[in-house]
């Protein structure tokens, strides 16, 4: 893999900082000076603007590093880039005449960069950290959104559980609510539009969801149970089982567990593997595991170690490839700083194909839509690496 270090003029410090990558037509951002007609490959940065400082959405020219574009922004921002490029959505709050916060979901059309949608976001997921990763995960067919929300109880002095909110791109609403036992999970789309996945990182599950829309205009949810039996005892997972409602949050239920797992048990990347029947788990001690959706039976895949650790769950989503990336801490690094060396598995094998030692160590790791780049991004030093994967 060969890299170079992009890092624009314009930059400053960046509390958050999330890459996306569209190689689609340059846009009519005139004020930039930037030509329709130039086919251009866009770079989305997501600046959280130090807290409620400026946030804002940054389109980069790859091929200069300039800043072509920005897109204005609210308190604590996240995003995601419809599979076309044409679309950003952009979920953050703003204050109201009293001062208080309210959560809104902004749609652009990045062609003309016209706010084409404002609506209204409820519970939106608020963080406790400036630098933190995405809670928005886009469907490969770009129809639907899958968000993290908060439950919240009026009177209560703080969340009592956490759903996934189900937003079509199409009616611009929400679909349905599906909530879980906690907080700890991570949600995996499917390339078929009714289907996704939600992986407990706290206790070892999936949970997979098919939001099926009827004829006339109501929502049909189904819901499977897959437990992981991790390779190391841990006592009977139960479930209790509630009736799904599609006016209300779909309860999963709660499940009680007994003495957790050991630290180097802790998941690291989750992905979907090829052909989407079985979940693939990488753990901090090396282990490879793979889960089949219609079995349940968890699969040891072999285990190598000294690849370094990592700091919680990595949801992956572009898995449907010959490869998967990851970032790992070869030494001690800070939150911000967090990893140092990129991993690349197959997928199909769950075995290390290469690994590579980052110039500036990186937060979080991004890829190029067509799988050719990866970007390892430092929002410390406002700094983007790129990668010739």
């Amino acid at each position: 893999m060969s890299h170079a270090r992009l890092t624009a003029a314009v930059f400053l410090y960046l509390a958050i900082l999330l890459a996306f990558l569209a190689a689609i037509p340059g846009s009519y951002a005139q004020e930039n000076q930037v030509e329709p007609d130039n086919q251009v490959k866009k770079l989305y940065v997501l600046d959280a603007g130090n807290n409620r400082e400026k946030p804002q959405v940054l389109v980069v020219d790859l091929s200069n590093g300039k800043v072509i574009r920005t897109y204005r922004a609210g308190y604590q921002p996240d995003m995601a880039l419809s599979p076309d490029g044409k679309q950003l959505y952009v979920a953050s709050s703003y204050a109201n005449a009293a001062d208080v916060l309210e959560s809104f979901l902004d749609i652009y059309d990045t062609v003309s960069g016209a706010l084409i949608g404002h609506i209204v976001n409820p519970e939106a997921l608020q963080h406790k950290i400036p630098v933190y990763g995405t809670t928005m995960a886009m469907s490969p067919s770009g129809k639907n959104i899958y968000m993290e929300k908060y439950h919240w109880t009026e009177g209560a002095p703080g969340p009592s559980g956490c759903y996934t909110g189900v937003f079509d791109t199409q009616s611009r609403r929400f679909l349905v609510n599906i909530s879980v036992s906690n907080c700890g999970h991570v949600v995996l789309p499917a390339n078929e539009d009714q289907t996704f996945y939600v992986v407990s990182t706290e206790h070892p599950t999936i949970d997979v969801f098919a939001v099926t829309r009827l004829s006339e205009g109501g929502i049909n949810t189904s819901h499977q149970y897959v437990p992981i039996e991790l390779p190391a005892p841990l006592t009977e997972v139960s479930e209790v089982k509630k009736p799904i409602n599609a006016t209300t949050p779909c309860e999963v239920g709660v499940r009680s567990v007994g003495t957790p797992s050991a630290s180097n048990r802790k998941f690291g990347p989750v992905f979907l593997r090829p052909q989407e029947k079985s979940v693939g788990f990488v753990l901090e001690d090396g282990s490879r595991l793979a889960v089949d959706l219609s079995t349940t039976a968890t699969t040891l895949m072999g285990k190598e170690s000294g690849l370094g650790k990592w700091s919680g769950v990595q949801p992956i989503f572009e898995s449907s490839s010959s490869a998967v990336y990851f970032g790992t801490a070869k030494g001690t690094n800070s939150y911000v700083e967090r990893y140092d060396q990129i991993v690349r598995i197959d997928p199909a094998t769950m075995a290390t194909t290469g690994t590579m030692t980052t110039s500036l160590p990186f937060f979080q790791i991004s890829r190029s839509r067509d799988d050719s780049t990866l970007f390892a991004v430092n929002p410390e030093r406002a700094t983007i690496t790129v990668i010739d994967a």
